[in-house]
């Protein structure tokens, strides 16, 4: 199916959803996600599973014992990499397209049978801990920590995401296989592929190693809303450094909302645009002719690329994101 402009997209039986940009050159970008992040970790809020859990899936699987995964890719000329964030956990690797079939089985391994070996548990502990003592000698990491807890009194935004020391002490191989179990399922996975790589067959190469992922646990962790702030809150803390910081956060209403100020015709194309991308059948069913895009134009650090994030995060859509440099150098 045409998802938009010349990205390609299908979705498999069991969920699992696939994107394809091809672009000219000789290299691919290929991206697993799994719709699970450090707020979706129920009981163990504050534990850091889901960033400890990303750790781990570089250190064994099916067929890929150890760190042959990530070794599999430099041998091919390639890199790879992961990261975790809020909402979602992305796994990540750039190789020359003719390599795309070997991309694909490594990512699918990786993130469908990981091993959790026991000896590579502990040690990858230690790590995750240096990490979070690194993060506490960053005096920007600990402003936004703060600024977070101070917005957030109820909502899990105010954890960070890679845990707090003590609590990431007490994870054990066991609540990590459970929170995998429960989390990394095929309806909260999807793929994102871009650079030389043909949308058929690269639909083709995913379903054959996650066409048979059998879905499971399809309940969600029970995320409370954040109750409105009446009054300012503000708070100080000391760091050994000689520069100063402040941060200020505000909470907004999202953006089709009545209270947002702005001009009522661009506001009304905006909740036509979020209802198109919600269920663009009922717009082509009437005849409607599907947008090419929508051009946001405005000088640097005006809020066009959170805008659009804005709006793909209300409609519940892929945000695909690309800089100008990158662009420049793709066709050049």
């Amino acid at each position: 199916m045409k998802f938009y402009r010349n990205v390609q997209s299908r979705t498999l039986e069991n969920g699992v959803q696939i994107f394809v940009f091809p672009q000219p050159g000789t290299a691919v970008e290929v991206e697993c996600f799994i719709r699970t992040g450090s707020i979706h970790e129920g009981e163990y809020l504050g534990y850091g599973l889901s960033h400890f859990l990303e750790h781990m899936l570089f250190q064994g699987c099916r067929d890929y014992p150890g760190t042959a995964a990530a070794d599999a890719v430099d041998r091919l000329g390639g890199s790879m990499n992961a990261y975790t964030s809020y909402d979602h956990t992305a796994y990540h690797a750039n190789l020359a397209g003719r390599h795309l079939p070997e991309a694909v089985r490594i990512l699918s391994h990786m993130v469908r049978f990981p091993e959790f070996p026991e000896a590579r548990f502990a040690e990858e502990r230690e790590v995750i801990l240096r990490e979070e003592e690194m993060g506490r000698d960053n005096p920007d990491r600990l402003l936004y920590n703060h600024l977070n807890g101070s917005i957030f009194r109820h909502h899990p935004l105010r954890h960070p995401i890679i845990g707090y020391r003590e609590l990431i002490a007490k994870v054990s191989r066991g609540i990590m296989a459970d929170y995998y179990e429960k989390r990394y399922t095929p309806e909260r996975c999807f793929w994102v592929i871009v650079g030389d790589a043909d949308p058929e067959r690269a639909c083709d190469l995913v379903e054959s190693e996650m066409g048979d992922w059998e879905r499971a646990y399809l309940s969600e962790a029970a995320i409370p809303p954040e109750p409105a702030q009446c009054v300012a809150r503000s708070e100080n803390f000391s760091f050994a450094d000689p520069l100063a910081r402040l941060a200020v956060g505000v909470r907004i209403p999202e953006i089709s909302h009545a209270d947002v100020a702005g001009c009522d015709e661009e506001k009304a194309e905006l909740q036509e645009l979020v209802d198109f991308l919600k269920q663009p059948g009922r717009y082509v069913a009437c005849g409607a002719r599907i947008p090419k895009g929508v051009l946001l134009v405005g000088p640097p650090g005006t809020g066009k690329t959170l805008l659009a994030k804005s709006v793909a995060g209300e409609a519940a859509v892929p945000f695909f994101s690309i800089s100008g440099s990158d662009f420049v150098e793709m066709f050049v």
